[in-house]
């Protein structure tokens, strides 16, 4: 019984690696769409100059959106 609950517990982690993996390549895929519809590509501080507030409200759009689209 010790060896199949290990081997459950085994495949239960790798599911969820796999799931994490799976969401982070989503989250990739996403926001090089998001970026490239909002005109960013390459370094922030080419669009933004070094300005700190435009970049945090640009990624709280993103963060938004991505929460919208999952």
């Amino acid at each position: 019984m010790k060896k199949y609950t290990a081997i459950v517990e085994k495949k239960k982690e790798q599911l969820l690696k796999e799931e994490t993996l799976n969401e982070r390549n989503m989250y990739l895929d996403f926001s090089k769409k998001y970026h490239k519809k909002h005109g960013v590509s390459g370094p922030f501080d080419k669009k933004f100059k070094g300005d700190k507030e435009a970049q945090k409200k640009y990624m709280a759009g993103l963060s938004k959106a991505w929460e919208e689209h999952k």
